[in-house]
């Protein structure tokens, strides 16, 4: 990396100049932007003269508004509500559910260091409208698989695409039903207050890491289950563990979020296409007589070997020594240790039982 030089410095050289910088630009070193900007020939002689003037500084881009907290993502499920009011278009859905799955997941959260009423309609009121989107979802979601796994002349993909989109259509107006029930009213009643109550949780302080490391110890058990049984429903048990243990991460430890975000998101995507694999095996059977014993090991074959990919990911990242689980669990629990230490030493160390009867006695003769 070349060092900038000073103006008086400039004022001294010559050709020294070139000779250190084009060396340098030729093996590949970044040249300072005041003479990178040079026209063609200036070398010496420019070097010698008056120092350029300083480029006017850029002005500073907002920040973008971070997508966490209660508030963003209670307002964020009226958005996507309208939007759903419009069209039942799989990217609408989708987005509608995570707003409301947020919303459930931080006020289930905040139960637990907040007792007070008022987390419990957060699920009450949109629980019907998620219920619904999430049969369309899975509907949804299973055709987009079908199309990717196999040609558009497979039998079984022809017969099961006709099959859902029939259902597709049923769940659509069932979805639109329940979406227009929505107490949008209720809701939007219900943002001041506890917008200003989650606030209230420290982001990275002593409650929230340890809302996290509840957390992530029962995404834990479920991981160890799921290892052992290798069922289904133990898979999709973990997924949903580290969903939660995200969104606290996400919402209320922004520090660590920053750090481990991206191996969350991850971990999520990949049981979630090892459960949606699986929920298409359970639907295959839909495609009727096509979907005979020759086809039935087909797929069978197909969905298996998709999953092992994932799994085999999914281990990879979450097995070990070098595990993400010891890595997350060392910080947090660090972490607590080190502000209860703290604690401990900005409080009165204890009387001895010697040192209060010195006391009484010196105070009694006095």
């Amino acid at each position: 990396m070349i060092e900038v030089l000073s103006p008086s410095l400039l004022g001294t050289m010559n050709r020294a100049a070139q000779d250190v910088l084009l060396p340098a630009a030729s093996a590949g070193a970044p040249i300072p932007a005041a003479d990178k900007d040079l026209p063609e020939g200036a070398g010496a002689s420019s070097a010698v003269g008056p120092a350029p003037a300083a480029a006017p500084a850029t002005a500073a881009k907002p920040k973008k508004k971070k997508k966490q907290g209660l508030g963003y993502w209670m307002r964020r499920v009226l958005k996507e509500d309208r939007r759903a009011a419009k069209s039942f278009d799989p990217d609408v859905v989708h987005d509608l559910r995570v707003a409301l799955r947020r919303c459930r997941s931080i006020a289930r959260a905040m139960r637990d260091t907040d007792g007070g009423p008022g987390w419990r309609p957060v699920k009450k009121t949109g629980q019907k409208a998620f219920r619904r989107l999430g049969k369309l979802r899975d509907v949804q979601v299973m055709k987009e698989w079908l199309v990717k796994l196999a040609p558009e002349n497979d039998p079984v993909r022809q017969a099961l695409l006709d099959s859902l989109s029939q259902r597709e259509q049923k769940l659509v107006a069932k979805s639109l039903k329940a979406v227009g029930k929505f107490n949008r009213k209720k809701w939007k009643k219900l943002i001041p207050g506890l917008e200003v109550r989650a606030q209230r949780l420290e982001l990275d302080g002593p409650q929230a890491q340890q809302l996290a490391l509840s957390r992530l110890a029962m995404a834990h058990r479920a991981h160890w289950h799921a290892v052992r049984s290798g069922a289904p429903a133990d898979w999709h048990a973990v997924r949903i563990g580290l969903k939660r243990f995200r969104y606290v991460v996400e919402n209320f430890l922004p520090v660590r979020h920053a750090l481990w975000g991206d191996d969350l998101k991850r971990l999520q995507d990949l049981l979630g296409e090892v459960h949606d694999l699986d929920v298409l095996w359970e639907r295959l059977p839909q495609a009727g007589p096509v979907f005979d014993a020759r086809e039935r090991a087909r797929w069978r074959s197909v969905i298996r070997r998709e999953q092992a990919v994932r799994l085999a990911e999914y281990r990879a990242m979450m097995t070990g020594k070098d595990s993400r689980w010891k890595a997350w669990r060392a910080s947090l629990a660090a972490q607590t240790a080190e502000r209860q230490g703290a604690l401990d030493a900005s409080r009165p160390a204890p009387v001895t039982v010697s040192e209060s009867r010195s006391r009484r006695a010196a105070h009694a003769a006095a």
